[in-house]
């Protein structure tokens, strides 16, 4: 079940996709990104990315950004929910994003 899992998590983020570039720039809880409900939120982030028109936008906001930055997603994002719900829990003061 597991294997199958990651399976169809490869093949979402599969091809050119700002998604992807994203996760690679905020914080993320890959635990969150891993398990059964997050493949399924993960799914709805993806078709969201793909649909999204702000992909110029999108393209600056990661060029300003290296990979784990750790910044938040943009406002603009239309995945941004789902971004946020895969950061990780904060646990203590030192824990800031």
């Amino acid at each position: 079940m597991r294997r199958e899992l990651i399976s169809d998590i490869e093949a979402m983020l599969a091809g050119p996709l700002s998604l992807t570039e994203m996760l690679a720039r905020v914080p993320i809880d890959m635990r969150k990104v891993l398990d059964e409900r997050g493949a399924d939120a993960l799914a709805v982030a993806v078709a969201h990315c793909r649909s999204c028109r702000e992909t110029a936008a999108c393209n600056i906001w990661i060029g300003q950004h290296d990979e784990g930055d750790g910044a938040r997603a943009p406002e603009f994002c239309s995945a941004r929910d789902y971004l946020a719900a895969c950061a990780p829990d904060r646990t203590g003061p030192d824990q800031a994003f």
